[in-house]
């Protein structure tokens, strides 16, 4: 992805919390509940993570956290508390790509998922024994 377009989805997705906000709490809950879908897809394929599965299950559950800290906000800034639930999403994200990478110990494998053996045929059957 090239930086023009990073640069337009930001610019989206900021227009997306702005419009909303002034239309209210509960389209700004709509519109970081679209920001949160569109960046457990994205952020993965983006940053090239080793297990995207647990890093977008991660950023899912961080944003349902944030979620819920817009929806109780009562008073303005609605999303106070929003900032720290993001910020502690990317350190878990962070922290799930340092502190348990794949057993290979490398980047993205090329064969990955493993493929399955083929069972070795040989005359004693699966036992090994006669």
């Amino acid at each position: 992805m090239i930086p023009s377009t990073r640069a337009t989805i930001t610019a989206v997705a900021a227009a997306v919390i702005a419009v909303t906000g002034y239309l209210g709490t509960r389209y700004l809950a709509a519109g970081v509940l679209a920001c949160i879908v569109a960046a457990a897809i994205g952020y993965p394929h983006l940053m090239r993570v080793t297990r995207p599965r647990v890093t977008t299950a991660i950023i899912i559950g961080g944003g349902g956290l944030a979620l819920v800290a817009v929806v109780l906000g009562r008073t303005a800034p609605y999303l106070r508390y929003m900032t720290v639930a993001v910020a502690a999403v990317t350190v878990a994200a962070l922290a799930a790509v340092v502190f348990f990478p794949r057993r290979d110990q490398g980047g993205p494998s090329p064969t990955w998922p493993p493929r399955r053996r083929a069972a070795r045929s040989s005359p004693q059957g699966r036992r090994g024994w006669p």
